[in-house]
C-alpha cells in the first residue's frame, strides 16, 4: 500500500515538473511585456534627469505598472484561450511570479518614498528578487539555464550593494535585455513552434 501511494506520488511530482516545462514555455509573453516597460520606464527616468523635466518618478512608474497588469491580464487570456486548460504547475507559476511582483513593486515605490530603502539600492533589491524568481522557476522546470540566471541576477545584487551609484538603475536595464527580454522572445518563438506541431 505504502509502494503504491509512493509511486502515485512520484507520478504526480514527474506530471507537475512535464507542466512547469510546458507552461514556462507558454510564459515567454509576460517576460517580454515586464522587462519590455521596465526598461521603458528606466529610459523615461534618464530622459526625464537628463532633460531636467522635472517630472516625480511616481508619474512615470505608476502608469507604467498600471498598464503592466492590464496588459498582463490581456495576455494570460489569450494563452488560455491557446491552451484551453490551466494546469497545477501553472498555477505554481503564476502565483510565485504574482508574489514577487506585488513585492517588488513595495520594495521599489514605497521603500523608495519612504526612504526605507536608499535611492541606489532600489535596483539591487529588484535584482535579488528576480534571482529569486528565477531559481524556483529553474528547480521547478529542471532548467539549468534558468538556475544560471538566478546566479547572475544575484551577483549583479552583490556587486550594486558593494558599489552603489548612479548607474545601478542602467545596469538593471542591461540585465533585463540580457536575462529576461531575450530569453523571452526565444520561449515565446518556441511555443508557437510548439503549437503549430500540435496543430
Amino acid at each position: 500500500m505504502k509502494n503504491q501511494q509512493a509511486l502515485e506520488e512520484i507520478a504526480f511530482i514527474k506530471q507537475v515538473i512535464a507542466d512547469s516545462q510546458r507552461v514556462f514555455i507558454e510564459n515567454g509573453h509576460q517576460y517580454i511585456l515586464w522587462s519590455s516597460l521596465a526598461i521603458l520606464g528606466i529610459l523615461f527616468k534618464y530622459i526625464n534627469e537628463g532633460l531636467n523635466l522635472g517630472i516625480s518618478n511616481l508619474w512615470i512608474w505608476v502608469p507604467i505598472l498600471l498598464l503592466g497588469w492590464v496588459l498582463s491580464l490581456l495576455l494570460k487570456k489569450h494563452t488560455y484561450l491557446k491552451i484551453r486548460s490551466k494546469t497545477f504547475a501553472q498555477k505554481i507559476f503564476e502565483t510565485t511570479w504574482t508574489a514577487l511582483l506585488i513585492s517588488i513593486i513595495i520594495l521599489a515605490l514605497v521603500g523608495f518614498y519612504t526612504k526605507s530603502i536608499q535611492t541606489y539600492a532600489v535596483s539591487a533589491v529588484i535584482a535579488t528578487m528576480f534571482g529569486c524568481g528565477y531559481y524556483i522557476s529553474g528547480t521547478l522546470t529542471d532548467s539549468k539555464w534558468m538556475k544560471g540566471s538566478s546566479l547572475a541576477w544575484w551577483i549583479f545584487a552583490v556587486l550594486m550593494f558593494l558599489f552603489p551609484g548612479k548607474l545601478s538603475v542602467a545596469f538593471l536595464g542591461l540585465m533585463l535585455i540580457f536575462f529576461q527580454l531575450i530569453p523571452g522572445i526565444i520561449l515565446s518563438r518556441n511555443w508557437r513552434k510548439k503549437l503549430g506541431e500540435q496543430e
